[in-house]
């Protein structure tokens, strides 16, 4: 009985594979075939890695080289944002149910005397505002409008009150331009750096 073995390479792993050859021709006839199909890939040349390639390989997927990488990204998401940050926002607000079923004490007009009074109502909101922040100055200019609806139950009254449209800026009194100014110059010289 002759033994023969090979050694296949495939994707880092390792097969070997033990042939024990007889003299009976159908198992001999499936060894052969068998011979032909591993062949090819025993005699395949072996990718040997140099000492260079593995040093890159290592420091490239060092935990050091990750952290590094996750640094960069983190300081580069930090801009942009920053940068984002001058764009204008825009916000919704929306209240559809605020209910109140309370009693109140009210006092009468005509002889002064106090009476409670069943306060059965909803009020619904809704509105939008677009804010724009003004990097000259530090300040930030805002533009809305809103829009309430008032239903008394006890009464059986709508009512409705709206705000067109609001127009406002806001300033820091005391550096608001110099504190801007400073946080342009950090982030300009962090992105630098990187």
């Amino acid at each position: 009985m002759k033994t023969f073995s090979c050694s296949i390479v495939r994707n880092k792993t390792i097969h070997i594979i033990n042939l024990r050859l007889k003299k009976e021709s159908k198992f001999s006839l499936t060894i052969l075939l068998l011979w032909l199909t591993v062949w090819p890939v025993c005699t395949q040349p072996r990718s040997d890695l140099s000492l260079n390639n593995v040093v890159n390989i290592l420091a490239l997927e060092s935990t050091q080289a990750r952290i590094e990488k996750l640094n960069f990204k983190n300081k580069l998401l930090q801009y942009e944002n920053y940068k984002k940050g001058f764009l204008p926002s825009v916000s919704f607000n929306l209240s559809p149910f605020s209910f109140n079923r309370s009693l109140k004490l009210l006092q009468h007009p005509n002889d002064g005397s106090y009476t409670y009074v069943d306060d059965y109502t909803n009020n619904s909101s809704a509105g939008v505002t677009v804010s724009q922040k003004i990097g000259l100055t530090g300040g930030s200019f805002t533009f809305g409008s809103n829009i309430n609806y008032l239903r008394e139950f006890g009464t059986n009254r709508n009512s409705f009150n709206t705000t067109p449209y609001t127009i406002g800026y806001s300033q820091k009194i005391w550096g608001a331009n110099k504190t801007y100014k400073l946080e342009r110059e950090i982030e300009k010289r962090k992105h630098e750096e990187d």
